[in-house]
């Protein structure tokens, strides 16, 4: 059995504790590429061997039993497991016209495997409606047979492109490690070319990161094309948007062209939601996560919208915040208009005297801002930041908070108003990252205990938040 991309060879029914002679040509009696003379089997004649070389299609593998002689060989058929859409329980691939293909998925709660035929074009599928709900964690496998019984394997590795409209950010994977992809974002399909980018490196697994200097938006066409290969991928962005999570409902709401499929994510300390819905003729989309999780200020989410080609396009829930830090006194704040420039202004209580003030706090590319007021903050502090695009304002009369982290104990603790959501992060030291959410008590006392998580230590660093109705935070750094 030769796996094309995985790369390895394993075989069964050799003779038991012994070896076997392993080789690998380019092609039917072609140049020798890998030779191992001695790989071991084990009890029951089985061996596997990861190879230091790329399998493709042609290639040939021999393997002699050096108990009894016996040699086998098995030319690599031209196999891909291409794509799994979850929405259909189906997963796709190529494989020679009419070979027969044994498709496996494993995964969560499901592993089973089903049979299929490939199509003159050499194209197949497998329906595993019934026998599995197939989701994002399930990894797909397919095999074909030569006459003799030996087989060519392949994983999916899927080509695809990942977009997030939130920080203008381009990932793909599946393509030709360690090379290059030529990139371009044009205004529509067939439009006018915003960015080109003729060299974007690849990792070692094929993977590829990138921020354009464009603003991507719904409607914006991206091609990609593989340099080694010539392989072109493209999608059209769909104009997705995440714009509420509703603390009081537990729904989550959003928009994207009628009839778009999506995965709609929340995430948070006691909260890992997931649900898959469409949005309806209107262009909306809702998911009731009532009961998966209690939604807080402190969640966030993110809803990908997927092609028929499982491209993704992701839209994050970026409410407008504001984050004062009373250590080391700072504001920053998110969700703003990018690239651009927010006022912020400090006052001593609500209505009260002006402490400080910067008109102009330039925001980033994904409209975060950060302001040194050159005072100390403290709890009953009013700040007000305004948008100097939009006019939007946000306001935050910052909260009591403290915190404290006990080495003996493992507890962190300390004071915040009364009832108040309190969210802890600790790390560092014997903590390589913890985090958990408590409830201040009538007297404005919390306490968490990271004792079955990590053992924190004079070097542990921690931080803590409170968030107000409107999600803004007062923080607290401890060090």
């Amino acid at each position: 059995f030769g796996t094309v991309r995985a790369n390895f060879v394993e075989g069964s029914s050799f003779s038991p504790a012994s070896t076997v002679t392993l080789e690998v040509f380019d092609a039917p009696d072609g140049t020798l590429l890998f030779s191992d003379a001695a790989v071991p089997t084990n009890a029951s004649g089985s061996f596997f061997r990861n190879l230091p070389i790329e399998l493709a299609p042609g290639m040939h593998v021999r393997v002699t039993d050096n108990g009894t002689s016996e040699v086998k060989t098995l030319t690599l058929a031209t196999l891909t497991v291409d794509s799994l859409q979850h929405f259909t329980d189906t997963v796709f691939g190529t494989a020679p016209p009419n070979a027969p293909v044994s498709v496996e998925v494993l995964g969560p709660g499901c592993s089973t495997t089903t049979t299929t035929t490939a199509g003159g074009d050499g194209r197949w599928s497998a329906d595993f409606t019934g026998l599995c709900d197939l989701t994002r964690n399930h990894l797909p496998s397919a095999a074909t047979p030569d006459s003799d019984g030996d087989e060519t394997g392949a994983f999916l590795i899927p080509r695809r492109l990942r977009v997030s409209l939130v920080g203008d950010l381009i990932i793909g994977d599946g393509f030709t490690p360690n090379n290059t992809v030529s990139l371009e974002v044009l205004d529509a399909p067939e439009g006018a070319s915003l960015f080109s980018n003729a060299a974007v490196p690849t990792d070692g697994s094929g993977l590829f990161s990138l921020i354009p200097p464009v603003d991507l938006v719904g409607g914006m066409h991206l091609v990609v094309t593989d340099n080694a290969t010539g392989f072109k991928r493209e999608l059209t962005l769909p104009g997705v948007t995440f714009d509420l999570l509703d603390i009081a409902t537990d729904i989550a709401f959003g928009s994207a062209p009628p009839g778009t499929q999506l995965s709609v994510f929340v995430n948070g300390t006691n909260c890992d939601g997931v649900a898959e819905t469409t949005s309806d003729a209107a262009g909306i989309w809702s998911v009731d996560f009532t009961s998966q999780c209690d939604v807080n200020a402190l969640h966030t989410g993110v809803a990908i919208a997927l092609d028929d080609d499982a491209d993704e396009t992701l839209a994050h829930f970026t409410p407008r915040v504001i984050d004062a830090r009373l250590t080391p006194n700072a504001v920053q704040g998110t969700g703003f208009t990018p690239s651009d420039d927010v006022a912020v202004q400090i006052f001593d209580a609500p209505g009260g005297n002006l402490l400080a003030e910067d008109l102009a706090v330039a925001t980033d590319a994904s409209g975060g801002f950060f302001f040194n007021p050159g005072i100390d903050l403290v709890p009953g502090q009013h700040i007000v930041v305004t948008d100097n695009t939009s006019g939007d304002v946000k306001e935050l009369t910052t909260a009591n908070l403290t915190m404290t982290l006990d080495p003996v104990t493992d507890v962190a603790s300390g004071t915040a108003e009364p009832g108040g959501l309190v969210s802890v992060l600790v790390f560092g030291g014997g903590c390589f990252f913890a985090s958990a959410e408590t409830t201040a008590d009538a007297a404005g006392v919390w306490s968490i205990d990271f004792t079955s998580q990590c053992d924190v230590t004079a070097d542990t660093d921690g931080f803590a938040s409170t968030p107000d109705a409107d999600r803004d935070l007062t923080g607290v750094n401890f060090s």
